[in-house]
């Protein structure tokens, strides 16, 4: 793409750090890889601390609990459907949003890594964020269009 950017995703911790050189960045900030991700399937902020991921398959009742779903997409990707109770916020605006501190935060994002991200960052802002890091939007919205009366 040009600049120089990419995403790292792979459940296995030593592929990231073989392809990652040790270094990521996070936000606007350059850290270690072992201080930005740790454990097997969790996301973490700026240390030892490992998130449990949201499944798509338990979105509901996390909602129904009183939790916020932030659609970290791109608001164009949105017209391929969205959550109706979803806030937009794009990931890479995740550390300068305004969001309740008083909610559960569940980032989701069309497959799973930019939600991890934006988890991450907000974390490390003091919010209570679990991503749906594993699946996402597109699962999420065919499994609602096959659980419809019209599906």
């Amino acid at each position: 793409d040009g600049d120089g950017q990419r995403v790292l995703v792979d459940r296995d911790l030593d592929v990231l750090r073989a392809a990652a050189g040790g270094h990521v960045v996070v936000g606007e900030s350059r850290v270690r890889l072992d201080a930005a991700l740790h454990g097997h399937g969790g996301v973490l902020g700026a240390g030892p601390e490992t998130v449990e991921p949201v499944a798509v398959d338990d979105l509901d009742q996390a909602v129904a609990g009183g939790a916020l779903v932030v659609d970290v997409r791109e608001p164009d990707e949105l017209e391929l459907g969205a959550i109706s109770s979803a806030v937009n916020v794009p990931y890479r605006l995740a550390a300068s949003a305004e969001l309740p501190h008083d909610r559960r935060l569940v980032p989701i994002c069309e497959t799973g890594p930019r939600a991890a991200i934006a988890a991450s960052v907000l974390r490390a802002r003091g919010y209570d964020a679990r991503p749906v890091a594993f699946g996402g939007t597109a699962q999420w919205l065919e499994r609602s269009r096959a659980q419809s009366p019209s599906g």
